[in-house]
């Protein structure tokens, strides 16, 4: 089964989404997307709301999940990060992902 990771809640919607580890399709950028509220980021995550991005912004053809092996050697790889319910987060991160795999 697939792997789904987080370094918690999402910095914009809370307790009601996470911060879900994804990997740019095209360019290979791991980085942080909720797919509750739709925000997306590198870390550190910003201050200010409107410096949020969409997913769109940094992954314009889709987005995969990376392996724990591409997480430890992006930046988010010096974050405490842990493996998450794939039933919980699967529908709602569906939508964000590509339906090929590479």
């Amino acid at each position: 089964m697939t792997s789904i990771y987080s370094v918690g809640p999402c910095p914009v919607c809370a307790e009601f989404g996470a911060a879900l580890v994804v990997r740019a399709f095209q360019s290979g950028t791991v980085f942080l997307l909720c797919p509750s509220c739709g925000a997306a980021w590198n870390p550190p995550a910003p201050t200010d709301v409107r410096d949020f991005r969409t997913p769109d912004e940094i992954a314009p053809d889709g987005v995969t999940l990376p392996s724990r092996a591409e997480i430890s050697a992006s930046s988010i790889g010096s974050l405490d990060v842990e493996e998450v319910s794939f039933e919980r987060w699967w529908q709602p991160l569906s939508e964000f992902l590509i339906d090929k795999e590479e």
